[in-house]
């Protein structure tokens, strides 16, 4: 409801979907795992192994690109950003979600990767001027009902 709501259904959304699925079941397993890493390991261990083994699986993709990549036409601008990314999005980002799997559990953690669609539509809304309508509203106000329930003892 709030992100999928009048899109069109073809095989392009088919693979995107699937896509979709699979990277969540990925997220899942990571996070149930993870668990038990996090027993005998700080966060910031498990945080670091993992973005040391995802660039090793990720870096034969994109070898070829970086060798081709004219180097000196990337700006300062694009430097920032992806440092930014890599720093905030995405080390600070693992940090958090680790500590919380932790401290919380993997399942009461992994109840709060619902809000992403909720805060994306919040930020569109605010920053892009996109109409949030009734069908994002109610799917936000059903994601943060099942963060309600989940939350009561």
């Amino acid at each position: 409801l709030v992100v999928a709501w009048g899109s069109g259904f073809g095989r392009a959304s088919v693979w995107g979907d699937l896509a979709t699925v699979v990277s969540l079941w990925c997220w899942a397993w990571y996070t149930i795992d993870a668990r038990s890493l996090l027993t005998r390991y700080s966060p910031l261990q498990v945080t670091t192994y993992s973005m040391v083994v995802g660039t090793v699986c990720f870096l034969p993709f994109g070898v070829n690109d970086l060798i081709r990549l004219d180097w000196s036409g990337v700006s300062l601008w694009a430097w920032v950003s992806v440092s930014g990314s890599a720093v905030l999005a995405i080390a600070v980002a693992y940090l958090i979600w680790n500590t919380a799997v932790q401290r919380l559990g993997s399942a009461r953690t992994s109840i709060y990767s619902n809000l992403v669609p909720v805060v994306a539509m919040v930020v569109a809304a605010t920053w892009l001027n996109e109409p949030i309508g009734w069908s994002r509203a109610l799917g936000a106000a059903l994601i943060l009902l099942g963060l309600t329930l989940t939350r009561t003892e």
